[in-house]
């Protein structure tokens, strides 16, 4: 089996080598007979990439030949457990009873069959209706979870952790800043106490710009993202990792992808400069598509030599916001977010 980590060191601008970069791709939409087509697993194990494979429960049934299909042709695979866009899809606590029972059979069934996959990737964001209703600007209530959704999520990764490692993907401000704890508890994203393996980010410098409809351009969203780079290395040391762009559209329907290689080749130089070595990229589908696939990889391992960036004022502030407010909703069960 393929380690999940690129064997090819980069050298840094002093000409000596440092540690490899670590490269993951999200599979949302490819369609499984794609993804385990020949062709494309040739690829995957070429350029060395770990696999996320989203696996809602109508692919449930599919996901043990998916598994021995990765393993076999040198592909280190994690499963990446979706509900239903009725259940919420993703990891929270409101669904954390239900989406914790989902994982567990799903892992137990491939526990049974021998197919055990390599890692599993838990995606903790409030539930799909809100985030669009938050993202379109609609005014919407968020109540506090309960305690119950977030320690059935606790005990899921534990009872994962006995069969392979388990990891967790999440928006920035809930993972590290002052204002985190306050965050987690809000969008029912818990991180702080659960035995992750790693913690990646969302800091989709793309997406920053998308949904802020003008008010921050490319060179804050560069800004956002050297900070953060620098902050989940500072609160998770080599556990933490950065989830650095989009190159597809997800699940949202509207999300912005990058204008071409060349902006996530600077992500990831610049997230490797603040010393995140985890880099993911979302989605295998947008890189398929794509007419110089190969171009989009090369990005993803290569690292170049690339100035800092500054904060502006426009991010100091939004990161002062980010902060209080998260502190402010470590006080209060209802808040409603425009």
């Amino acid at each position: 089996m393929a380690h999940p980590f690129t064997s090819n060191p980069v050298k840094d601008s002093h000409g000596g080598k440092v540690a490899p970069v670590r490269r993951y791709v999200f599979s949302e939409f490819t369609p499984l007979e794609e993804l385990t087509a020949g062709e494309t697993l040739a690829l995957l194990a070429r350029e060395e990439l770990f696999v996320y494979v989203a696996f809602p429960p109508q692919l449930r049934s599919q996901a043990a030949e998916v598994v021995r299909r990765c393993q076999g042709a040198g592909v280190a695979i994690g499963i990446w457990p979706l509900l239903e866009d009725r259940q919420g899809r993703w990891a929270n606590s409101w669904n954390g009873a239900e989406f914790a029972d989902y994982c567990l059979r799903l892992l137990d069934e491939l526990h049974a069959v021998d197919a055990v996959p390599d890692e599993v990737i838990i995606d903790l964001e409030p539930p799909i209706s809100a985030t669009k209703r938050i993202l379109a600007g609609r005014p919407t209530t968020l109540r506090r979870p309960s305690r119950g959704g977030a320690a059935a999520l606790a005990e899921m990764v534990r009872k994962l952790g006995a069969i392979c490692p388990v990891s967790a993907v999440a928006v920035p401000w809930a993972a590290c800043g002052d204002g985190a704890g306050g965050w987690q508890r809000l969008l029912g994203t818990p991180i702080d106490g659960l035995a992750f393996e790693r913690v990646f980010i969302m800091a989709y410098t793309s997406l920053i710009e998308g949904y802020s409809a003008g008010t921050l351009r490319r060179r804050h969203a560069e800004a956002l993202l050297a900070h953060w780079s620098k902050r989940m290395t500072l609160q998770f040391g080599d556990r933490g990792g950065i989830a650095v762009g989009v190159a597809g559209i997800g699940a949202l329907g509207d999300e912005r992808a990058y204008r071409d290689a060349t902006e996530l080749g600077r992500d990831v130089s610049l997230a490797r400069l603040h010393g995140c070595e985890h880099l993911a990229l979302f989605n295998l589908r947008g890189v398929l598509s794509r007419e110089e696939p190969s171009r989009w990889f090369d990005a993803l391992r290569e690292s170049r030599e690339v100035a800092g960036t500054s904060s502006t004022v426009r991010t100091r502030a939004l990161l002062r916001v980010l902060d209080v407010t998260g502190r402010i909703f470590d006080k209060r069960d209802r808040v409603k977010v425009r």
